[in-house]
């Protein structure tokens, strides 16, 4: 097996450095690895084999942040597209929690109004609906349990532990 070995030039002078003008925002992936080759074979002056340089490199873009740069679905998102996407905490527990009878939407009414008035905080409330739903796939496959069956007793016992009378 050979090993293959790469020559780059060297990066400018100082003195010519001075006179390149700024380069653009928007410099290409491959240019940025570019230079980053370059700098490193200034750093090393001699020839560095095909393993060694491709170490070098990763150690460098890591250092440059090239593997932090975001994809498209880590880019920003605007608040109009946000807002199309969310579902009311009241949909999110019928829905989720496939509750059917009166006196679950009466026991899903009274979760909401304590969490609008600030008196039952919302991740307490997320924790528990997350929770009944893993709990409800996990131990009720023979019977087709509700997730709603562990989500009233469960949230009812921490509202109780924080001050909260559901």
């Amino acid at each position: 097996m050979s090993r293959e070995t790469y020559k780059l030039d060297p990066l400018p002078r100082a003195d010519e450095v001075s006179s390149v003008k700024p380069q653009k925002e928007t410099i290409l992936l491959q240019e940025k690895v570019t230079m980053i080759m370059r700098f490193i074979c200034l750093m090393n002056w001699r020839v560095v084999s095909r393993p060694t340089m491709t170490a070098m490199l990763l150690v460098a873009a890591i250092g440059v942040g090239l593997l932090n740069m975001p994809t498209i679905a880590q880019q920003t998102v605007t608040d109009s597209r946000i807002q199309g996407r969310q579902i009311s905490l009241r949909d999110q527990l019928v829905k989720g929690l496939r509750a059917t009878t009166e006196g679950d939407f009466a026991f899903i009414d009274k979760v909401i109004i304590l969490v609008e008035q600030g008196k039952l905080p919302r991740r307490v409330v997320d924790g528990t609906f997350l929770w009944a739903r893993q709990r409800a796939e996990r131990h009720s496959w023979a019977r087709r349990l509700r997730p709603m069956v562990y989500f009233q007793p469960a949230l009812t016992l921490r509202a109780k532990r924080i001050g909260a009378q559901l």
